[in-house]
């Protein structure tokens, strides 16, 4: 592998394991800490996909600014601090802490997601040319491996200092821990080649609507917008419904993530292997189903039989979510045009975060009312990921192209 690919490589890796680390049940449990209302914590955990809309400006910014790694490297930098700066906020005190935290989070998430379409085309058209197709699949292997040790050591910390009734040191060293995997990001970044020049051209607002007019790329645009969007209400909802409702130990919570990350690091290549065999669309639809059953699995947990339902769905809810990004990512780049490539999954993940960002929303209404009826009610909300997910199914099937 040479040594720019080497480099894009643990770049992704690193800087993707300490984002994802600050998700699911670590900010769940973070937004706890902080006492905060329900609907605002499962606001905050949905960020992650509500706010792809600001890719939206993040490729239209990148595509007519005449530094392109300028703004590469401003955008990387101030999420890449930004994420360690909200477990530092446990520092000030619990009222204005929150605050702080909530406004850190929100900022955070808005940078990562301005610089999310160059980073991708940068790191496309960074290896191109200078690896095969197995690349991705071992990325996201590694990537899954090194996300895992550093999800369970988050997890472990958590889990420590509650007993110890010290939560807020345990989130100063989840902070320590994300500056260590991002000062090793950062250097990565330092070593990689400036992108190519911007072309000069003319960009306009209406060619926004390209993508969508396009007959190869809008299938796969929607394929993705109705995933992510029926997502928010299944794998979405799961780690908020387990800490706050469940009440699950951190202790299993690390214990079984750490398991069905490990079953998503072994099934990522599997998946490629699927799909070599029988095509991507299939093999995506596969995961849909399988997408599917999981939702049904949590709607039928409850407090009372957790012990042995929740270990199961945990380890199984992370293989979909691999094979099908895989997939997707393989058809993005097949029907985008190499000229103009950001812009295309700019305007898609501007589509998906909207429809996202209404996904979540909706989901913080609906866990507002039914937590009024009862907590037992919010389980109803993953019936409605059951039937959502029919969506990608009929996305899938209006791809007139397949790969392997």
């Amino acid at each position: 592998m040479e040594k720019t690919v080497r480099a894009f490589l643990w770049d992704h890796v690193l800087s993707m394991s300490a984002y994802w680390v600050c998700t699911g049940a670590v900010i769940a449990k973070f937004t706890d800490y902080f006492s905060l209302p329900l609907g605002i914590s499962n606001f905050l955990t949905g960020l992650s996909s509500s706010f792809l809309i600001f890719q939206l400006a993040g490729g239209l910014w990148y595509a007519r600014t005449r530094s392109r790694h300028g703004f590469l490297l401003v955008t990387n930098l101030v999420w890449r601090l930004g994420l360690v700066a909200v477990f530092l906020s446990v520092l000030l005190p619990l009222g204005l802490g929150a605050l702080v935290a909530v406004a850190l989070i929100t900022v955070m998430s808005a940078a990562y997601q301005l610089s999310n379409p160059a980073q991708l085309e940068w790191q496309i058209s960074g290896v191109e040319g200078r690896t095969d197709a197995r690349y991705y699949t071992q990325r996201d292997t590694i990537f899954m491996l090194v996300y895992t040790v550093s999800m369970c050591a988050a997890e472990a910390l958590i889990a420590l200092f509650e007993r110890r009734s010290a939560l807020r040191d345990g989130f100063l060293w989840i902070a320590l821990l994300e500056g260590i995997l991002l000062t090793g990001s950062l250097l990565c970044l330092h070593r990689l080649p400036p992108p190519a020049a911007s072309p000069k051209n003319h960009l306009h607002l209406g060619d926004m609507f390209l993508p969508l007019r396009d007959k190869r790329f809008s299938p796969v645009l929607w394929l993705g917008v109705w995933w992510s969007f029926a997502s928010v209400f299944g794998s979405g909802f799961s780690n908020l419904y387990a800490v706050r409702i469940l009440r699950v130990d951190f202790v299993q919570i690390m214990i079984w993530s750490a398991v069905g990350n490990l079953l998503r690091a072994a099934c990522t290549p599997l998946s490629g292997r699927i799909a070599r065999s029988m095509g991507w669309k299939r093999c995506m639809a596969l995961q849909v189903l399988l997408s599917m059953l999981i939702a049904g699995g949590w709607f039928l947990c409850t407090p009372h039989n957790a012990s042995w339902l929740y270990p199961l769905l945990v380890s199984l809810t992370s293989i979909p979510i691999a094979g099908f990004g895989l997939g997707l990512l393989r058809f993005q780049v097949a029907a985008s045009p190499d000229n103009g490539r950001s812009v295309y999954l700019a305007v898609y993940s501007a589509v998906n975060g909207g429809l996202a960002m209404a996904g979540t929303v909706l989901c913080s209404a609906l866990v507002g009312l039914l937590d009024g009826i009862g907590p037992e009610a919010l389980c109803r909300i993953f019936l409605l990921c059951v039937l959502l997910m029919l969506l990608p199914l009929y996305c899938l099937r209006r791809i007139s192209f397949d790969l392997r």
